[in-house]
């Protein structure tokens, strides 16, 4: 039986202890860990060294990025970026799925550089230049896939890389129970738009006691479809609550807006959140308190129940307090 292949991709000299480890976890953990430095990337004679940890990129299910104080080697394939970005290049550009752990005091030095003048020639304590804080910079701009923690020693990454993998684990076996009524759903969504039928047809099948109606349903839910469209966004939204809904939204750079900065009429109507300014315009999100219950869920809906007031992109529904 094949194992998951995990690549760890960092600079060597300062973090060999800490890879080590993680080899060591990965045998415990059954994972086929791909280090650079065991021999486990076959090199080609005819290419750069560095092409051939691309392609094991390419054949790992897991790519997990670790960024200390060094920046690395600069790639021959481009000198304007190191091995290290080079390989996190590769694998977002294949949909692999990363993790990624900063050094706690690189971390907070980059905190201090992001905030400040970022060409300034400065001496730093824990990092040897700019070229890390640009590094995390591009990971951190990743719209997805971009899941970053902190470590002080490689237990605490060895800790959160339990904790990752086997959420990643649970939500395999979620998919795949999902997936053997996928096909059934699917012809029924597109013979009919009401909801009734859909969990008509689920009970008929037995399927509503396995627990599966609910995520079912909603991965179809309208709101995701107009939550696409307003932030911009090819990737698929998926939430199942308004606490959910709040996380999501700061992700893409919005804050919700105080209930007493709003209007008594909006305030009991909708929850508005303001975005980041693009080309000088300020950004507006709000979603009627409609689509939750009292216990903040979403409530499930079908295509043909959506009314486009339940969302508003519109200022003036937001900040009408404020022109009074």
């Amino acid at each position: 039986m094949s194992r998951p292949r995990m690549f760890v991709s960092s600079t060597y000299y300062d973090l060999k202890y800490v890879r080590a480890d993680i080899e060591e976890f990965g045998q415990q953990f059954g994972l086929d860990t791909v280090l650079f430095e065991k021999g486990e990337i076959p090199y080609e004679s005819d290419k750069e060294l560095e092409e051939s940890c691309y392609r094991a990129v390419e054949h790992s299910d897991l790519v997990v990025s670790i960024i200390g104080g060094r920046a690395g080697t600069k790639a021959k394939t481009n000198p304007e970026a190191t091995i290290s970005q080079m390989e996190v290049r590769t694998a977002h550009k294949l949909g692999k799925q990363m993790l990624f752990f900063v050094d706690r005091n690189v971390s907070v030095e980059y905190e201090i550089w992001a905030k400040n003048d970022r060409n300034k020639d400065v001496v730093w304590a824990f990092t040897e230049g700019a070229a890390v804080f640009r590094f995390i910079h591009e990971i951190r701009s990743l719209k997805l896939n971009n899941a970053m923690f902190t470590f002080e020693t490689s237990q605490d990454i060895i800790c959160l890389l339990r904790e990752q993998l086997a959420g990643l684990f649970q939500a395999m076996l979620q998919r795949k129970a999902r997936t053997q009524y996928e096909s059934h759903v699917d012809d029924l969504v597109g013979a009919t738009k009401a909801l009734k039928d859909i969990v008509n047809f689920l009970e008929t099948e037995k399927i509503a006691s396995q627990g599966i109606v609910r995520e079912i349903l909603f991965t179809r839910h309208p709101l995701f479809k107009k939550l696409q469209v307003v932030l911009q966004v090819d990737a698929r939204l998926f939430f199942e609550s308004l606490d959910e809904a709040e996380r999501l939204l700061r992700y893409f750079g919005y804050q919700r807006i105080p209930e007493q900065e709003l209007n008594q009429e909006t305030n009991e109507s909708f929850v508005f959140w303001v975005g980041k300014k693009n080309e000088s315009k300020t950004l507006y999100v709000g979603l009627t308190r409609d689509l939750f219950d009292d216990q903040g869920r979403l409530k499930p809906m079908a295509l043909d129940e959506w009314r486009e007031e339940y969302i508003s992109t519109n200022p003036k529904d937001a900040v009408a307090h404020s022109a009074a």
